[in-house]
């Protein structure tokens, strides 16, 4: 995010108000952001989402009074003073006090000022009153982290929003339940109260360490990510202490809930695919979960969990499922190996080779077009293996099912479980190539073929 300006109004006027040295100070700073000027403003003005201390009062608006407090000890009363549509918001502050120290800041201005930079916006904050003297450095840290960080993040993080004749607190409920919708058996944890923690380890792909930050019961929910590695990106722990926020509005008879990633914004590596995730957990795999009560994914219990398990995973785009199986036949676009040979037709035969003197020899044995493709491994070298032949005679499946548009890839390697050699090296290597390479050249035209790490 580029900061285009940034300044501190050194001409300052000293006197002594309540034992307290005041000076006058003007703080500027200035940012640009993706989003068109109108769009920008109604951010702007919505302060009760994004600024850091409550908002209580009436929506803004020209002549609008509302207050801003941290608890009992901090508040300040304000009013708009100026409000162009799209352009400009100014308000004053007409009655402060910080209890601890009893600073008083009435008669400061703060002003939001938007320009066009071509299709994106400039934002200008100015905060134009008074600071104690030795608080001029963290006058600066507080207007920065206001508008750099939190605004920021608050109109440039992904955010979908689903909408279900439901209550809130049937939606609440499915929230809570969330490795029905999101991790399955991969999912660690607990997520239904405050400060309950959970983990989402996708072997080779994906591993994040949520915890309950703030839960208001059938309104609001947020998760912060205290851990993170994302093995396909070169800055892995690109989610930590980014905010998974669910908020829920009642709309007569429905329920819209208004999911946002806070953090997660298009200048990081990983928002691409991510983005595409999210979409489809959230517009998809959640709301199929509230609006007809069928769990995106099936739990094991540790009773079912055995031996001669065969791998599985799945995938979900928004592609038609005939055009899904047509790319997953073009193996080289997400799948990182040496191809050589038809993937097309059944009967079709082809080559796979990974390192050194490796191979694998496949023969299309079943196609179903729009529904299902099967790849025979009739024979194979695995030179890392005591058994150079664990592949052999296995299948790899891939079943395709679409609803609206909308296309799941199950992944089945069958023959591939739990008590062969190979297994804990294939486990992260498919769980990379089918969730992560396959999803996104699904998804944007484009595989992932960053080597997953353990």
């Amino acid at each position: 995010m580029p900061l285009v300006n940034s300044t501190l109004d050194n001409k300052s006027k000293h006197y002594k108000m309540k034992t307290l040295n005041y000076s006058k100070a003007t703080y500027s700073v200035e940012i640009e952001l993706s989003k068109p000027q109108h769009e920008v403003f109604d951010h702007v003005i919505d302060l009760g989402k994004w600024w850091p201390e409550q908002f209580v009062g009436e929506s803004i608006k020209p002549g609008a009074r509302f207050d801003l407090k941290v608890g009992d000890d901090h508040y300040s009363k304000n009013r708009v003073e100026d409000f162009v549509p799209g352009e400009k918001l100014v308000w004053l502050t007409t009655e402060s006090m910080r209890k601890s120290d009893n600073f008083d800041w009435s008669g400061t201005k703060f002003s939001f000022e938007l320009t066009p930079k071509g299709s994106n916006t400039l934002l200008r904050f100015t905060y134009d009153g008074v600071v104690l003297e030795n608080e001029r450095k963290r006058l600066a840290e507080i207007c920065d982290m206001c508008i750099k960080v939190m605004f920021y993040n608050f109109i440039e993080s992904f955010s979908a929003t689903i909408e279900v004749t439901k209550s809130p607190e049937e939606v609440f409920n499915c929230l809570t339940d969330t490795a029905k919708w999101w991790g399955g058996n991969d999912f660690a944890g607990s997520s239904t109260k405050l400060n309950d923690e959970f983990i989402i380890n996708h072997p080779g792909a994906h591993y994040s360490k949520q915890k309950l930050v703030e839960v208001i019961a059938n309104k609001k929910m947020v998760w912060l990510v205290t851990e993170s590695k994302l093995s396909w990106i070169k800055v892995q722990d690109e989610w930590t202490n980014t905010r998974m926020i669910f908020d829920l509005i009642v709309n007569e008879n429905r329920t819209v809930l208004h999911f946002t990633h806070e953090g997660l914004t298009s200048e990081k590596e990983c928002y691409s695919l991510c983005s595409e995730g999210w979409n489809m957990v959230i517009k998809d795999w959640l709301f199929k979960f509230i609006t007809e009560g069928r769990p995106h994914f099936q739990l094991n219990s540790k009773e079912n969990t055995k031996a001669n398990q065969n791998f599985s995973c799945s995938a979900t785009a928004n592609i038609r499922a005939e055009e899904a199986l047509k790319k997953i036949s073009r193996i080289p676009e997400w799948w990182g190996v040496t191809f050589e040979g038809s993937s097309q037709k059944q009967n079709d035969m082809f080559i796979v080779k990974m390192s050194g003197d490796s191979f694998f020899n496949f023969t299309v044995t079943e196609l179903i077009p729009g529904k299902r493709v099967v790849w025979t491994v009739t024979d194979c070298n695995m030179p890392w293996y005591a058994d150079k032949k664990e592949w052999s005679n296995t299948k790899l499946i891939f079943d395709v099912l679409e609803n609206n548009g909308t296309t799941e890839v199950t992944f089945t390697h069958q023959g591939l479980t739990p008590d062969l050699a190979c297994y804990n090296d294939c486990e992260p290597g498919w769980t990379h190539w089918i969730t992560v390479s396959l999803f996104s050249y699904l998804a944007t035209g484009k595989g992932v073929f960053r080597q997953p790490t353990k």
